[in-house]
């Protein structure tokens, strides 16, 4: 992926998962690098990634 499609897939991360907001405050590594992967699934049926 380049610097774009990262900066996308991040957006679309937080706006389907409210990332930001869920874990601002109590940031544990682990249930957000599950977030981010389960986002990352469903990103890739919607969108064409160039690796």
């Amino acid at each position: 992926m380049g610097e774009d499609e990262i900066d996308a897939f991040l957006m679309y991360a937080d706006d389907t998962k409210q990332l930001a907001r869920k874990y601002r405050k109590d940031f544990n590594k682990s249930v957000v690098e599950a977030e981010i992967k389960e986002a990352f699934a469903e990103y890739r049926k919607t969108n064409k990634i160039g690796m």
